[in-house]
């Protein structure tokens, strides 16, 4: 690892600190196409914390869709189903 020296440090610091500073530039967004091919069927086994941050994603994803959830628990079935 390269040694840096606590001057070289101090002036990195404080050009970060003053980018930091500065008003964002305005780009233009892309524009989203919409998706109208087949999309990929995605079943979630398991609904447990990882379960909800895929289904999350899934929402979002336009390239996916939730095809159906495995699950041994009625109750989170029904949840689910909501």
């Amino acid at each position: 690892m390269k040694k840096i020296s606590r001057r070289a440090f101090v002036e990195k610091m404080g050009v970060c600190v003053i980018a930091s500073t500065l008003p964002e530039i305005n780009l233009p967004k892309p524009i989203a196409k919409k998706f109208t091919g087949k999309k990929l069927n995605i079943a979630l086994c398991g609904l447990g914390r990882y379960a909800e941050y895929l289904a999350t994603g899934l929402e979002t994803s336009m390239y996916c869709e939730l095809a159906g959830i495995v699950t041994g628990t009625p109750s989170k079935a029904e949840s689910w189903q909501k």
